[in-house]
């Protein structure tokens, strides 16, 4: 019997030693994963499995320690080994997602910090410099849009409105639903002041590129919130799919006017930051994204976004076993828990600083309910994770204003509510009450940032979530570099393809 339980207790100890080796190796030095997306396509397809080389850009000790393959654990202090090369503009690369780490991206390099870059028609400029399209790169092009291929997919602008063509509308087999909806909404926001046929600006094979002096970042003075197809103004919430625009830049997916990669060194004066970008999002996330603790009366603020989270729960097996039904229902329920969570830890997401309970009219409560924290059918401040400024906002003004501002100036159905009143005030509200490792702007006045950041984009422009729309990545979040799809477990074939 001692017998017995002496070889278990050494079996035991050889097992737990080759999980602690294999799971080391896991984090430090080869990761093996499944693409969930496409937004590499066509370099990396959804569903292929990949080995990733993580000490090229300098091996990471293990920061988490917990369960595997689940979210249960603890961070612990981690150093880098020396690295073999630096990132270069180009590189594919392998990065932990700043909105939730434990999601690895894959995305194409195209910003170190310091980097100058901008976007003219689809063109990326480094210091002024053209970089070179990736091969497998492409963009959504005018025959995704024409389903039944008779070359046509509207008329003319009729009374402000597109008439879409009748045989594509009907068509049921769409190959890829998302890159056929960005081709109608490019398409929409292209000609949105023409009148001209569809004809007169797309050949079948053409890109669909948005107007240069389209503004989809709504805090630019110039944000294109009006036009003949919409007399509203347009919902943050819903930018998305109309190419949206991360707040530090201005423009739009397409074309943004030049700007500088945050980079360590860097010296930032809180008020001429605040003159140039209008809004104090990007700020409080690359603050927090530089380590420090970044408070608002008594809530702190926090990169792992409830959404993001919830975006991507189980989003591979509903890749191998499509169920939108269930999947949006997965999506919906995760994100109010964990929003509801945030609520009562009194942590909060930088770009919710802006929100507030008028976010959609009765008519759109379905598709937005997991806004509805609670699911008591009703938007308001206890739907809200941080709801300080709005109840301050809410005491600071007589309700009768506020009714005339919704009803008579926005007809009282807008999803996204009066940036020039409650963003006013809550611009006013956040500099007074912003701290910073507990001292406010007006006692810091300026802050030198501590990490390099990258910019990173995917190759499949159209459809790709990417820097474009969440931001710069910080240095400690690089992993290193994808080196072979072995296989696609979605197609169930063979692959063998070295990434470049």
């Amino acid at each position: 019997m001692k017998h017995k339980i002496n070889k278990f207790y050494k079996d035991f100890k050889i097992f737990f030693v080759l999980v602690i080796v294999a799971l080391t190796v896991k984090s430090s030095l080869v990761e093996i994963y499944a693409v969930p997306t496409g937004s590499m396509e066509d370099e990396i397809l959804v569903g292929d499995l990949m080995i990733g080389n993580k000490f090229t850009y300098g091996m990471r000790t293990p920061n988490w320690i917990g369960i595997p393959y689940t979210r249960y654990g603890f961070y612990i202090p981690s150093f880098r080994l020396p690295k073999f090369k630096d990132i270069k503009n180009g590189d594919v690369t392998m990065f932990e997602f700043p909105r939730d780490p434990f999601q690895k991206y894959v995305k194409r390099c195209i910003g170190l910090g310091g980097d100058s870059i901008s976007i003219k028609n689809g063109n990326i400029f480094i210091n002024k410099i053209k970089m070179p399209f990736p091969k497998n790169a492409k963009y959504v092009t005018f025959s995704e849009a024409d389903l039944d291929g008779d070359g046509s997919i509207v008329d003319t602008l009729k009374n402000g409105k597109l008439r879409f063509d009748i045989g594509d509308s009907q068509k049921k087999n769409i190959d890829n639903q998302m890159r056929y909806n960005v081709a109608i909404h490019k398409i929409m926001n292209f000609l949105n002041n023409g009148n001209a046929s569809i004809h007169e600006k797309f050949g079948k094979k053409d890109v669909i590129l948005l107007n240069e002096d389209y503004q989809l970042n709504p805090y630019k003075k110039d944000f294109f919130h009006k036009d003949k197809n919409n007399d509203g103004i347009a919902s943050i919430q819903t930018q998305f799919i109309n190419n949206q625009v991360y707040p530090y830049f201005s423009g739009n997916n397409d074309n943004m006017n030049e700007f500088v990669v945050p980079f360590k060194g860097m010296r930032i004066n809180f008020s001429e930051w605040f003159d140039q970008h209008n809004e104090w999002i990007s700020l409080v996330t690359l603050l927090v994204q530089d380590g420090n603790k970044v408070t608002i009366d008594d809530y702190s603020y926090v990169m792992e976004d409830p959404e993001s989270i919830a975006q991507i729960s189980g989003i591979l097996w509903y890749k191998l076993f499509p169920n939108d039904e269930k999947r949006n229902k997965n999506y919906h329920n995760i994100k109010g828990n964990l929003k509801i969570e945030n609520k009562l830890k009194k942590i909060d997401n930088p770009w919710y600083l802006y929100d507030n309970p008028i976010f959609l009219s009765q008519n759109r409560f379905n598709q937005m309910k997991s806004i509805d924290l609670n699911q008591d059918n009703e938007i308001n401040d206890l739907d809200l994770v941080n709801s300080n400024i709005w109840n301050s906002f809410i005491k600071s003004h007589n309700p009768n204003d506020l009714d005339d501002i919704l009803n008579n100036q926005y007809n009282g159905d807008q999803i996204f509510f009066v940036l020039e009143y409650f963003k006013k005030y809550a611009d006013d509200y956040i500099q007074k009450n912003l701290k910073i490792n507990g001292l406010s702007l007006n006692e810091l006045k300026e802050y030198e940032v501590k990490n390099n950041y990258y910019m990173f984009v995917g190759d499949n422009r159209d459809n790709s979530y990417d820097s474009r729309v969440w931001g710069f990545v910080p240095e400690y979040q690089i992993l290193g570099t994808p080196l072979l799809s072995l296989l696609n477990i979605t197609k169930f074939k063979l692959r063998f393809k070295t990434i470049k």
